[in-house]
């Protein structure tokens, strides 16, 4: 079922396409991405699906030792006797609470390493779903992607299966998945 909400709230669109660029954090140089030939858009689309893949893969190698950190600290705590930090006397226990403090700082960074990278992720990957979706045909102008905002707008659960969705393009469809695309697909599946 699609419900949505904000029934007070009334979408407005961003003034215009480059003040839309600017929120979005994408580049200058896409004001006149409506304008381009499909070699450019194909161009610019693979440039930076190579940038999402390796930003994908550093993400998941981060994850990877944030598990594996994960693991190691409660492990750590098993093979020591105890299953809370809190349960430590400081005195007693203070070469255990010096390796609770490694492990939290370890975390934090990693965390804070994660957090970068996912917000690095985001401005790719809402570059591509734009290409994606004047590639295909979704948008020849801002006033489509406005369209599909105002669309969407205060849309709060979703069904992947409801027909709303074979009609919005990338940016705004949470069920669009980035993949390569087909030189020859273009204007179209």
């Amino acid at each position: 079922m699609t419900t949505y909400t904000r029934d007070d709230d009334q979408y407005v669109p961003i003034a215009d396409f480059p003040s839309w660029l600017e929120e979005k954090l994408l580049p200058k140089e896409y004001q006149d991405i409506f304008s381009w030939n499909n070699d450019k858009l194909y161009s610019e689309y693979e440039r930076l699906f190579v940038i999402y893949e390796e930003i994908g893969l550093e993400l998941l190698a981060l994850e990877k030792r944030f598990e594996k950190l994960h693991a190691e600290r409660k492990n750590y705590m098993q093979a020591n006797g105890f299953e809370m930090w809190s349960d430590l006397d400081e005195i007693q226990d203070a070469h255990h609470l010096e390796k609770k403090d490694l492990f939290f700082e370890e975390i934090a960074a990693l965390t804070n390493t994660i957090k970068q990278v996912r917000n690095n992720f985001y401005i790719p990957c809402r570059a591509l779903k734009l290409l994606a979706g004047i590639w295909y045909g979704f948008y020849s102008s801002y006033s489509r992607i406005c369209e599909d905002e105002q669309d969407t707008w205060g849309l709060m659960s979703t069904n992947n299966s409801d027909p709303i969705w074979n009609q919005i393009g990338p940016l705004q469809n949470p069920f669009w998945n980035i993949s390569p695309i087909s030189k020859t697909s273009s204007n179209g599946y």
